[in-house]
């Protein structure tokens, strides 16, 4: 299976009074398939000249990660999410950008939850599964077993 990268798209603006309702960006424990993308945003509009932007968050145990290194275009910040960021379950708090070294940007919600990794049957991951596995299979066989007999007498065709 081919790893592929996820976009977690966010707009924010370096005017912290102006309010923008973005989704939690949702991470699995361990995660480094992801790129934050910000749309960074002065009052509402983009023309913000921005030539570097770190990454700065303190993370669910406590610690604070600082400069980490951004790609920017224009006014889109984009941050490559490494697996320090994610070792931690829970909220990651203060998650913001500083553009130029100079100002920064509103804050964001990160939250990390726990990794799953499935190394058997999914039935002993999931409460309830087996029963429903059981009802479908054997409403396939009901369903199969009306093939054999004269699936006609089931209708009244009076």
């Amino acid at each position: 299976m081919r790893n592929t990268t996820k976009i977690a798209s966010i707009n924010l603006d370096i005017r912290k009074n102006n309010t923008i309702d973005n989704d939690p960006i949702i991470l699995r424990q361990g995660e480094s398939d992801v790129i934050i993308e910000a749309t960074i945003l002065n009052g509402g509009d983009e023309t913000l000249q921005i030539n570097f932007a770190t990454f700065v968050a303190k993370k669910p145990d406590g610690t604070i990660v600082s400069n980490d290194p951004t790609n920017v275009n224009g006014n889109v910040i984009s941050y490559s999410v490494s697996k320090h960021l994610t070792e931690s379950v829970g909220k990651i708090q203060d998650a913001y950008f500083v553009i130029n070294n100079e100002v920064t940007t509103c804050g964001f919600d990160i939250s990390v939850i726990p990794s799953t990794q499935l190394d058997e049957s999914s039935v002993n991951y999931i409460p309830g599964l087996e029963n429903i596995n059981k009802f479908l299979k054997d409403t396939e066989t009901d369903w199969l077993g009306i093939g054999k007999r004269n699936w006609y007498s089931l209708f009244d065709w009076t």
